[in-house]
Formats: C-alpha cells, structure tokens, sequence
C-alpha cells in the first residue's frame, strides 16, 4: 500500500535542518529531503512491515556530516516518524 511518512530533522540544539538527504539504506541514494525541518516523503510497503529511515547532512560548521535513524512499524497509511535528532 502506498505510505505517507512524515516527522521532524532537527540538529541536536534544536535547530531545524534543512536539506537533510532520507534514505533507505546508510548511506544510499536520496529518496527525499528535509525542508525547513520537516520531511514528507510516500512509500510502498505492507502493514506490519517495520522500515527504517537514513537520515544525514553535511555542515562543515557543526564538524562534517551528521546522520540519525528511525525505525517505524506500518500500521495504516500515515505513519509519523516523530522527531530525529542528527548527531
């Protein structure tokens, strides 16, 4: 079934980020991007299936690329991915 994800990418003070990459595996190929912090993205998948999401930014003024994840078990078709934290 078709999946609308969506949460937040904020740096660990808080900050919102914008231009974060989304992807399915560490390191991969973008499948969505975070703007002003908030990240909307569809996917395909079943009920029950868990999924989790990459997510990095480089800022050269916060050290280099930061990265998080989140795993979410689909339970219908919105799931929230809450809050990720980039570290």
């Amino acid at each position: 079934m078709s999946v609308h994800a969506y949460g937040y990418v904020l740096y660990a003070d808080g900050t919102a980020v914008d231009g974060a990459c989304v992807s399915t595996s560490l390191d991969g190929m973008c499948v969505a991007g975070s703007i002003k912090g908030r990240v909307d993205l569809q996917l395909t998948a079943k009920k029950g299936q868990s999924i989790t999401l990459y997510i990095r930014n480089y800022d050269a003024a916060r050290g280099g690329t930061l990265h998080g994840k989140v795993t979410v078990t689909i339970s219908g078709t919105e799931v929230s991915l809450g809050t990720i934290t980039l570290r």
